[in-house]
């Protein structure tokens, strides 16, 4: 109870890195309340093909790795992962 993992399947990585941040952004306000601050651990993890003209993957992860990311995900009692679908 009171545990869960949501994935979210983006069009584009541009639109990946908006959830990204809003979803980052919304966590950090809501678990400033007492109801949910147990969930302040939660991650928000966001996974994409790296190219040039985007940021990487792993500086939108806090410099893990894409193999790190989903092991933590795995191990994880709640979280959200981002994942692009083409």
């Amino acid at each position: 109870r009171g545990q869960a993992k949501a994935m979210l399947s983006a069009s584009s990585i541009p639109a990946a890195i908006k959830y990204k941040n809003f979803i980052s952004k919304y966590y950090a306000e809501i678990t400033k309340q007492p109801k949910y601050e147990r969930f302040a651990d939660a991650p928000v993890y966001i996974v994409y093909s790296d190219s040039q003209e985007h940021p990487s993957c792993s500086s939108l992860n806090g410099g893990v790795s894409e193999e790190r990311v989903l092991q933590n995900f795995k191990i994880a009692k709640n979280g959200i992962i981002i994942l692009i679908f083409r």
